[in-house]
């Protein structure tokens, strides 16, 4: 995973302790979230940790005056190279 991870699922529905669908370079893989801390999300995903942050802002349609939120990932790091966290091994096998 030296290349940067990408978060391909509905970034408006990423929360703690669920399953996302993530990108390295053409490969498609499940990661578990394991917490978020000011827009930054820790992801689990083939025993590494890879720290994710995204930018979230509410804008106003200029046009229609209606409310729409907007996502866009900045970064990401890897924090971990190898480690096993059981419970999100065990959630990412069985789903």
């Amino acid at each position: 995973m030296d290349r940067k991870m990408e978060i391909i699922s509905n970034l408006s529905e990423i929360c703690n302790n669920t399953v996302v669908l993530c990108k390295v370079g053409e490969i498609v893989m499940p990661a578990y979230v394991l917490n978020n801390s000011n827009n930054v999300y820790y992801l689990y995903a083939q025993n590494r940790i890879v720290a994710i942050e995204l930018q979230h802002s509410v804008e106003n349609d200029p046009i229609t005056g209606d409310l729409y939120d907007e996502w866009h990932q900045i970064d990401s790091t890897l924090i971990c190279d190898y480690c096993i966290i059981p419970e999100a091994d065990y959630i990412l096998k069985r789903d």
